[in-house]
């Protein structure tokens, strides 16, 4: 899996303040899972000029969970993210490059993981996973693990992301 930024560019112009060719690694399957859980891409044209940004949403006792996704997203896009804390934390990348890749993920029910963004790196698809159960999962004190979210193809990602990395087909709902 490789990403190159400048695609999603307006002009095609350098890309300075970001990275621009992205690899699978443990860090984008965690943005991507977390994305896919909790996460909302805003794009807004207006005239000539069109702005975008990336936003995730955890409730107050997930501030480890935000940490982590912060840490995760600087690795990835080389620019640090920022956070919103009041009765919710939210974390805000605004860049329009990346809006717009993640667009492609769908809205709510039909959230999905496209196509061209899977891959077989094995910490890719652990990222992946872990992103899933820390935005709309859960591991319980017995190890079992479950999920709970409206996209179905979400859902049946999540069901071959376990059965492949921990042996077995998680509690879905």
């Amino acid at each position: 899996l490789r990403i190159d930024l400048a695609e999603f560019a307006v002009r095609r112009a350098p890309l300075k303040r970001y990275r621009r060719v992205i690899e699978d690694s443990y860090e984008l399957g965690y943005v991507f899972g977390t994305f896919l859980g909790d996460g909302h891409a805003f794009l807004n044209a207006t005239g000539r000029s069109e702005i975008g940004r990336v936003s995730w949403a955890f409730g107050p006792a997930e501030q480890g969970i935000a940490d982590k996704l912060v840490a995760c997203v600087e690795e990835v896009t080389g620019v640090r993210s920022s956070i919103d804390q009041g009765r919710c934390i939210h974390v805000h990348l605004y860049s329009l490059q990346w809006a717009r890749l993640l667009a492609a993920f769908g809205k709510r029910a039909d959230k999905h993981l496209p196509v061209r963004y899977r891959c077989g790196n094995p910490l890719y698809l652990r990222g992946l996973l872990d992103g899933l159960i820390d935005s709309d999962g859960h591991r319980g004190s017995d190890g079992r693990i479950s999920f709970r979210n409206t996209s179905r193809e979400l859902t049946e990602l999540f069901g071959v992301l376990c059965f492949l990395l921990e042996g077995s087909f998680p509690s879905a709902v």
